[in-house]
């Protein structure tokens, strides 16, 4: 019986572990929606997802992005207010679905305080001290646990599509097979 040489070798070995490594890293932790609930005073570290309990702990520990303040005096009592560095854009009555990291260029941050009601149909960017972008948005009081449920997200570039990837491994599979035959 006759070995046949794979024409391909590790190229094509290589090149599928890539496009595979590529198609689960764009869908995973980008894509993931966070919901979760706050008390008011609590804070809130977007890259561990740690809340920081209330205890009207002021300063904040470093780590704390935001906390939620409470306005008793308007019928929506819920305030997002950052924690030094962190800067935030305000985008009243966007959806927190229509919101991606492309918009993001569009937007006007800033470093001081926003004392707007957090209704359920803004959307809120927080540039975190790390420098990840994070969206919060769909938000809904609770007056049972006296604070506000709410989903966030990380906002990234995504990578490119497996489609484009594919076609990137084939090109360098062929410069290698055509270097094969050339030696």
């Amino acid at each position: 019986m006759m070995k046949t040489k794979n024409p391909f070798g590790k190229t094509a070995v290589v090149c599928l572990m890539v496009l595979t490594g590529l198609a689960f890293a764009s869908s995973a932790y980008a894509d993931t929606t966070y919901s979760t609930t706050m008390v008011y005073y609590e804070g809130l570290d977007f890259e561990t997802g740690d809340i920081h309990e209330d205890e009207m702990m002021f300063p904040y520990p470093d780590c704390v992005d935001f906390h939620f303040a409470y306005n008793a005096g308007l019928p929506i009592h819920a305030r997002v207010f950052q924690e030094y560095p962190a800067q935030i854009a305000f985008l009243d009555e966007i959806p927190f679905s229509e919101v991606s990291y492309d918009d993001i260029e569009t937007l006007t941050f800033t470093g001081g305080t926003i004392d707007i009601p957090f209704e359920n149909d803004d959307t809120i960017i927080i540039l975190t001290a790390d420098g990840n972008y994070f969206k919060m948005g769909n938000a809904v009081e609770d007056s049972y646990s006296n604070g506000v449920t709410f989903d966030y997200q990380q906002l990234t570039q995504h990578t490119p599509e497996p489609a484009t990837c594919m076609i990137l491994c084939a090109g360098l599979t062929a410069a290698v097979l055509r270097r094969r035959r050339q030696s």
